[in-house]
């Protein structure tokens, strides 16, 4: 599993991002949280997480989940 995570960091390292308002391009910036807009990987991530939530829960180990 730690490798898996190494290589989505590494994916998104150094990605960039900029605004367009009204024609107009913002300053560029670091996006540092979420995946790319389109990208294939959201849903995958989603499902991850819900399932470690649900198994979380049905063990009985936790009464409340915080995210």
């Amino acid at each position: 599993m730690d490798k898996t995570v190494r290589i989505l960091e590494a994916l998104y390292e150094g990605i960039v991002s900029a605004v367009r308002v009204n024609g107009n391009l913002t300053e560029w910036f670091e996006t540092v949280v979420g995946v790319l807009p389109g990208c294939v990987l959201s849903p995958l991530l989603f499902n991850i997480l819900l399932e470690v939530v649900i198994a979380l829960t049905l063990e009985g180990n936790v009464s409340s989940i915080r995210l």
